[in-house]
């Protein structure tokens, strides 16, 4: 078991809170953890009111390391920082394998100002050779609350094995 404190996943701001995270071994054998955590960071003077006093900015930041138990938080550097002030905050990393080699990862886009409740997914893909480009909001689903929203938290591959052995390629989502 391996964990990290606030203080050590804060990059440049204080980190108030960490929620979701997504472990990959990578091709080469290294590992690389995606963490989503909240920074005290101010909204944008436009969306200021819709701030409650003490939250920041969700944000996505990756670690690496040679294995689990060795993740480095000294590698720790950001991959996702919203960017649109209407759907600041970027979390609940999922990144899966793709059959190409490449990776996959989406993440939730809460909006800033819960007055429009509505929840958007953005998603990267990422080569053999690097990424190829994060595509915000590239998905939308209107909910209520938080725990109401569509979303992808992990997809395990069925093996090819026993009655799985010759047909199509499947996985469970979760």
């Amino acid at each position: 078991m391996r964990g990290w404190s606030k203080t050590e996943l804060a990059t440049c701001d204080e980190v108030l809170s960490i929620e979701g995270s997504s472990l990959r071994r990578r091709a080469d054998g290294g590992w690389e953890l995606f963490v989503s955590s909240e920074k005290r960071r101010a909204y944008p003077s436009a969306y200021a009111e819709f701030q409650k006093p003490g939250t920041g900015v969700w944000t996505i930041d990756r670690m690496t390391g040679p294995s689990p138990d060795r993740l480095n938080a000294g590698t720790l550097a950001p991959v996702v920082v919203g960017i649109d002030p209407g759907h600041l905050h970027v979390k609940d990393p999922v990144t899966v394998d793709l059959a190409d080699g490449g990776t996959a990862r989406t993440d939730l886009q809460p909006p800033a100002h819960l007055g429009v409740q509505q929840y958007r997914a953005g998603a990267a893909r990422r080569g053999r050779r690097g990424v190829r480009g994060h595509a915000p909001g590239a998905g939308t689903a209107r909910s209520v609350l938080d725990v109401g929203v569509t979303r992808l938290t992990d997809r395990l591959r069925v093996p090819r094995v026993g009655r799985f052995a010759d047909g199509p390629e499947l996985s469970l989502l979760r």
